[in-house]
């Protein structure tokens, strides 16, 4: 998954499925934070409960300042951003 990250694709995990499993969970968002800091990319949390995780691969750009409900405003960015 690692090469994957640094070959650019990206890595959406899915532990909502482990909601009856916390501590299955814990051990599966750890994991995905350990990968995330041996490559240092940055792990980000799409939802409230933290059970929707994402890691960007390399040469992409995360917006974490103009977001609505994780979509970005596309007409507040510039034409050469879109």
């Amino acid at each position: 998954m690692e090469q994957d990250l640094l070959e650019g694709d990206m890595v959406l995990v899915d532990l909502g499925s482990l909601t009856q499993m916390p501590s299955q969970q814990d051990v599966c968002k750890r994991r995905v934070q350990e990968m995330g800091e041996r490559i240092d990319y940055p792990v980000f949390s799409l939802n409230e409960s933290d059970t929707l995780l994402m890691v960007a691969g390399a040469r992409m750009r995360v917006d974490t300042v103009r977001h609505k409900l994780g979509m970005a405003i596309w007409n507040q960015l510039p034409e050469s951003e879109v």
